[in-house]
């Protein structure tokens, strides 16, 4: 008679822990905060952009998406994930909330058997260059794809490959070019290599330890690191040997979108966990440009994407948030 309940008891001081610390994880990420969302948007391109996860900006109007498939990719593994693509949209196009279904980009010289999911973007008007964060998912890690920007007709040709994390897969997330071509900055957002089979697939008992630790500890412990690639000479980005290593001691809890000023001289980059853009000054070395902490920017939600722009005289930081579709903007002072 007494058994059942002795076994509510412990089932009760089971739960509750549990139960608190996801509501303390909800919290965290927004989820009980009201957003006010401007209504006059419209959905373009969710018929082909398979989880499009990145844009950014190229010129005329014309802004390029990424489409890996990435939702699918980290919680199934690569099969049965849709090829990943580089689209064009053309901001021109808008009449009202409509405009021309964004045109897929070929890709010129791509290495044969690897495969291309594309996750955080960038575009450089100095060098042309267009690179992306990938997650091939194929046991050699994630990759920085380069592509010089080809027109008339549009085109991306690769030029250059690197694995900023070694085999690890899965953990680098954006990625923005440095002073020069030479050089590019990625942002890490995980502790561990992500499972090839997928979060909802088979896994060892160490990968599942790994995810339980990382999803605890970073609620608590900067431990994310940005990491800086370069090589000798400034020329454009041409296969050649890239060195890679932390570029600042300073980690996040969730390094997630970059972005830098138009004259090269600041880092901007988002903490989504820790709620914040965290702003470094660019110190170009000969070995390697050096990243010293400036200060940082806290903000009320947990952001993702982030852009920089010059207009009228204000440096403008543009971010999205992480987990309720929402889009920022801020006006940046470098006094700051």
């Amino acid at each position: 008679i007494e058994r059942p309940a002795m076994c509510r008891c412990v089932i009760s001081s089971v739960l509750v822990p549990f139960l608190a610390f996801g509501v303390f994880v909800l919290r965290k990420l927004d989820v009980f905060k009201s957003i006010t969302y401007n209504l006059d948007c419209a959905a373009v391109g969710s018929d082909i952009l398979s989880n499009s996860e990145d844009l950014t900006y190229f010129k005329d109007g014309i802004i390029f998406a990424s489409a890996g498939d990435i939702g699918n990719l980290f919680k199934h593994g690569i099969d049965g994930v849709e090829k990943g693509k580089i689209f064009a949209v053309d901001l021109n196009t808008i009449q009202g909330l409509s405009m021309e279904t964004p045109k897929e980009i070929p890709l010129l010289n791509f290495p044969k058997g690897r495969r291309f999911q594309p996750h955080g973007l960038y575009y450089s008007n100095r060098s042309n260059n267009l690179y992306a964060v990938s997650h091939p998912y194929q046991g050699e890690g994630s990759f920085v794809e380069i592509f010089n920007v080809r027109t008339g007709p549009l085109s991306l040709e690769h030029v250059d490959s690197m694995r900023p994390t070694g085999s690890m897969n899965g953990i680098i997330n954006d990625v923005v070019e440095g002073p020069s071509a030479s050089e590019f900055f990625v942002s890490t957002w995980l502790w561990y290599s992500k499972p090839l089979g997928g979060d909802h697939g088979a896994r060892t008992v160490e990968e599942k330890l790994n995810e339980v630790k990382e999803s605890i500890g970073k609620l608590v412990i900067p431990a994310d690191i940005l990491v800086r690639c370069n090589r000798g000479g400034n020329s454009t980005a041409n296969t050649g040997n890239w060195e890679c290593a932390e570029a600042t001691e300073m980690k996040g809890q969730a390094y997630n979108g970059l972005a830098t000023s138009t004259d090269r001289t600041r880092l901007f980059a988002v903490d989504t966990m820790g709620k914040l853009v965290r702003v470094f000054d660019i110190d170009p070395k000969e070995s390697g440009s050096l990243l010293s902490w400036h200060g940082d920017i806290r903000v009320p939600h947990s952001l993702d994407n982030i852009d920089f722009e010059e207009d009228q005289g204000n440096d403008n930081l543009s971010v999205l948030n992480a987990f309720i579709t929402s889009v920022l903007l801020f006006t940046v002072y470098l006094y700051v």
